[in-house]
């Protein structure tokens, strides 16, 4: 039989999935890449019911803060180790999370791509250190109609008129550069030839 002594601070990350959390982010680079890509399609699934749920309900409902606490949880364990961005771009009718494809066919993902996309949105990047008050307040504004987001310059202008320093719209791109370093193609907004898309997700 084994006895185990569980102190106080262990008790508090057993608790709150602390230890569990850094395993997550400890091990990602070890994973294989389809892990990768289920965790990504995991991350944007997320996203996508977190916008929706925002969407649906008052700011004070019960649904909304665990809501919020668990996708920040979900891109602290997408960053790993190495912290930095966690950037969801659009390339060609597709999603990016970071350099990682998102398949589409997920009807959660397909809905994320369509709302972006309507509201002409290319790409959005988390930062390190954004609050759940952040969080919401950009997903109440990435929720207005794209008429209203067009009036005011897009959603990109009205973020950095409201100082969303934790999150950054449209300030990054994917290029397709060749051998010789010349580049191919690069994507903003819109679609891409479809060749460009064939070299990528193919």
């Amino acid at each position: 039989n084994w006895l185990f002594n569980l102190d106080p601070d262990t008790l508090e990350k057993l608790h709150s999935g602390a230890n569990l959390k850094a395993y997550i982010r400890g091990s990602q680079a070890a994973q294989s890449p389809l892990a990768l890509a289920r965790t990504a399609q995991g991350l944007a699934v997320k996203f996508s019911l977190l916008l929706r749920t925002v969407g649906m309900y008052p700011p004070d409902h019960p649904a909304i803060e665990p809501a919020l606490e668990d996708f920040l949880e979900r891109l602290e364990a997408q960053r790993g180790e190495e912290g930095g961005l966690v950037a969801f771009t659009l390339l060609g009718g597709r999603l990016m999370v970071n350099n990682i494809k998102v398949n589409r066919k997920v009807r959660a993902v397909d809905n994320l791509l369509s709302h972006l996309e309507e509201r002409r949105v290319n790409s959005v990047a988390f930062d390190t250190g954004l609050s759940p008050q952040d969080l919401f307040d950009f997903l109440e504004m990435l929720n207005r109609k794209a008429g209203y987001l067009k009036e005011r310059g897009g959603l990109g202008e009205i973020c950095r008129k409201k100082g969303f320093s934790r999150v950054s719209v449209d300030e990054f791109r994917y290029a397709l550069v060749s051998r010789d370093g010349e580049l191919v193609a690069e994507t903003v907004t819109g679609p891409i030839d479809s060749a460009l898309e064939d070299i990528v997700f193919r």
